[in-house]
């Protein structure tokens, strides 16, 4: 799992516990440890799609990181260290191709400060209708 290694070491952010959501059993975050600049791809924060078949979706256990394909609507589970990175409404980063097929990686869209979670937007309906579930709050 090179990959997940990379991320561990790449020193311009870190994981911790985050405390914003209702679900804090499991809740992580990530940090900006140096400014990134914005148009910056983060090539560690990556991460690709693998099927998952409905009766594997566990709710509350590793329903957090699963999408539904637009193109074919199959439910799809997001792999690698970029399934970590948070949703906001007010997010700093999008998803662009990385390196190699299928391999998403966060962009950052402005600039982040040092101690700002890094966040993207999961998309109009990733919390229901209207987003109604959505916490940004």
């Amino acid at each position: 799992m090179d990959i997940y290694k990379k991320s561990l070491e790449d020193k311009s952010y870190r994981y911790e516990r985050n405390s914003r959501f209702k679900n804090q059993k499991y809740d992580v975050k990530i940090v900006a440890t140096q400014t990134i600049s914005c148009g910056k791809i983060i090539y560690t924060l990556c991460g690709m799609t693998a099927p998952i078949k409905p009766e594997e979706i566990k709710i509350g256990v590793n329903d957090f990181s699963i999408l539904t394909s637009s193109r074919n609507k199959k439910d799809l589970l997001f792999l690698g260290p970029a399934a970590y990175i948070n949703h906001s409404c007010s997010n700093n980063t999008e998803w662009v191709a990385g390196l190699g097929e299928g391999v998403w990686c966060a962009k950052a869209i402005q600039h982040i400060r040092i101690g700002t979670e890094i966040t993207t937007d999961y998309g109009d309906h990733y919390f229901g209708e209207n987003q109604k579930d959505c916490e940004c709050g």
